[in-house]
C-alpha cells in the first residue's frame, strides 16, 4: 500500500491565540501562517497539525457526533510523560485519564476547545508482541506528578 503515514491534523478553533498556547505547551513551533490559520511543526516536516480559527462563538460539536474521538502525540521516552502532566496541569489543562494501554501509556488532555489530545509513549514490542489480542484490556498507570489512572472512558 502506498500510504506511509499521517501528513498533518488540522483543527478547527475557537482562538488561535488560546489554542497556540496549549500546542506549543507540548512543544509544537510554528512553520507557517495564513489568514485565521497557524502551521505547527515538531521537527523538519512542513507541518503536522494546522489550527483553523472559527471565532469566539463558534459552538461545540455534540458530544455523540460521529467524528474524531482524539489524536495521539507520541513522546521519545517513558520519562517524558511527567514533566509534560505537570506542565499542562500546571498550566490549567485537565487530565481526564491516565492509563496504560499495554502497547503504549500515558495520558488524555482536553485542549481549550475541547479537542481531546492523547500523550503517550510506546512500549517496547517485546512487552506487548506475544499478547493474542493487546488491546483487548487497559490497566492503571502511575506518571509522576499525576493521580492514578482508571481503566475505561475517557
Amino acid at each position: 500500500m502506498p500510504i506511509t503515514g499521517i501528513n498533518h491534523v488540522t483543527l478547527k478553533v475557537r482562538s488561535l491565540a488560546e489554542a497556540r498556547r496549549f500546542y506549543e505547551l507540548l512543544g509544537f513551533r510554528i512553520s507557517g501562517e495564513r489568514e485565521q490559520m497557524l502551521f505547527f511543526s515538531l521537527g523538519d516536516h512542513h507541518h503536522h497539525l494546522a489550527l483553523y480559527q472559527m471565532g469566539q462563538d463558534a459552538p461545540d460539536a455534540p458530544s455523540r457526533a460521529v467524528g474524531m474521538a482524539h489524536f495521539s502525540l507520541t513522546v521519545g521516552r517513558e520519562e517524558d510523560l511527567g514533566p509534560l502532566h505537570d506542565v499542562l496541569t500546571g498550566a490549567g489543562y485537565q487530565i481526564l485519564q491516565v492509563v496504560d494501554h499495554v502497547t503504549n501509556r500515558g495520558f488524555y488532555v482536553r485542549d481549550g476547545d475541547g479537542h481531546v489530545v492523547e500523550i503517550t509513549y510506546d512500549a517496547p514490542p517485546e512487552e506487548w508482541k506475544e499478547i493474542s489480542n493487546p488491546f483487548a484490556e487497559d490497566h492503571p498507570y502511575q506518571i509522576r506528578g499525576g493521580a492514578p489512572g482508571k481503566p475505561g472512558q475517557k
